[in-house]
């Protein structure tokens, strides 16, 4: 193997596992999810992302809102920004078998190193059915092979980052 690519997968493997020693380390998200169940007709799950330190609707809402929508499972990402305002807010929708709130308000979290925003909390909208209404808020064994499966889909998607960036 010429000594280029293997000074690269030499880099690669280095920062693959600084990343899984640092994940494995990490306590996960401090922000508040709340659930609640979905009053109107809609079909699919949503979160609103109440979020802390955006200055303009232009930078500010179009850097939140790619940065959501390059999570792997996340369908759309809509940031509604007033001017003025101190918490403003983004709206997702997403596959639940793919990413999670938390991943979401980490990776919001994680812009510019942490130094601009903040997601104080989220609020999660499921649609009515009967398994909600059965289950009476209480995590169901789906859910809890979501949040088990989280720190594999973050390793891919920061591979994919890594490998995707321009040399």
């Amino acid at each position: 193997m010429p000594q280029q690519k293997r000074g690269k997968m030499k880099t690669i493997h280095s920062l693959l596992l600084i990343f899984l020693i640092s994940f494995s380390f990490s306590c996960g998200s401090d922000v508040p999810v709340t659930y609640v169940e979905s009053t109107g007709n809609e079909t699919s799950t949503f979160a609103r992302l109440t979020i802390e330190g955006m200055m303009c609707e232009r930078a500010c809402g179009t850097k939140i809102a790619k940065e959501l929508q390059s999570i792997p499972g996340v369908l759309t990402a809509s940031v509604n920004f007033e001017d003025g305002r101190l918490d403003n807010y983004a709206t997702v929708t997403w596959d639940e078998k793919m990413t999670s709130p938390e991943a979401m308000a980490d990776v919001v979290n994680g812009i510019a190193d942490g130094k601009l925003y903040k997601v104080k909390g989220i609020e999660v909208t499921k649609p009515k059915s009967k398994e909600t209404s059965l289950r009476m808020g209480s995590v169901s064994d789906d859910e809890n092979q979501v949040s088990d499966q989280l720190p594999l889909l973050k390793i891919f998607w920061f591979l994919e980052k890594l490998i995707s960036r321009p040399q």
